[in-house]
């Protein structure tokens, strides 16, 4: 494991460094970000994102340079046990939001939602202004924009300033946008794939047993079979992590 500066402890899968924090640590960090409105960018890597990392040296750096590297999905719990440094949990983008707008209405923060198909940020606004009160959101844009559209959103971001900017953009290009978008004058921006959809209601999650034994990954193919070219990155994942780890004996 690694440290930094910032006591992050920390292990390597395949040149992505991921934090080992539970979901109560990774909460706490948020909140300190908030507190400096200093932009900081908060990832969830799962195994697909760590297999395109490894063909774009460009994702790859914006992956290691994020101030939060949060492990989302069962694969890369999987493999920190196989790399003989195991994580202590996983901690998914979407549980990961709930609970900090939770503890931000109590302290009467803001959040801005930008992303997801027309209309969804707006009725995840709503749920979660009614499930939270307290909770301000103080806008919505859908992820559906040109160069002209995006100044207007950044102007419109500086305005209003808020705390965490939920960034519901697809894979790749979120984190790649918040990388890139670091002069905004929030605390945290949360590249969080498709959780303004949950949020809103438009997509279900896997029950909570399926969820615990760590097959999300499967009720997600079977809602939305168009994942299943995303999903072939996992043999492939599983693959390199046995070679590098277990028979080549790599360092995490």
């Amino acid at each position: 494991m690694k440290e930094d500066s910032f006591k992050r402890m920390r292990i390597d899968i395949l040149s992505v460094p991921v934090d080992n924090v539970d979901q109560g640590e990774a909460l706490d960090r948020l909140a300190e970000f908030m507190g400096e409105k200093k932009a900081r960018v908060l990832v969830t890597p799962n195994p697909e994102m760590i297999m395109l990392a490894q063909s774009d040296p460009s994702y790859l750096r914006v992956l290691q340079k994020a101030e939060l590297v949060a492990p989302d999905g069962i694969g890369v719990i999987l493999a920190s046990k196989m790399g003989g440094k195991p994580l202590k949990c996983r901690v998914t983008g979407c549980d990961l939001m709930v609970a900090l707008m939770e503890r931000m209405a109590k302290e009467g923060k803001s959040a801005y939602f930008l992303g997801a198909a027309p209309g969804i940020a707006e009725k995840a606004k709503l749920a979660m202004e009614l499930k939270f009160p307290g909770l301000k959101i103080t806008g919505t844009q859908n992820g559906y924009f040109d160069k002209d559209q995006e100044k207007l959103i950044c102007s419109d971001i500086f305005e209003k300033r808020p705390d965490l900017l939920m960034l519901g953009l697809s894979m790749g290009k979120a984190e790649l946008w918040a990388d890139s978008h670091r002069d905004l004058p929030v605390g945290v921006i949360a590249c969080i794939g498709g959780t303004l959809d949950v949020l809103a209601g438009n997509v279900k999650r896997a029950p909570a047993p399926m969820r615990k034994a760590g097959l999300e990954w499967l009720w997600r193919l079977c809602s939305q079979p168009s994942r299943a070219k995303r999903q072939m990155a996992l043999p492939v994942f599983a693959w390199k992590i046995f070679k590098d780890y277990v028979v080549g004996k790599r360092e995490m």
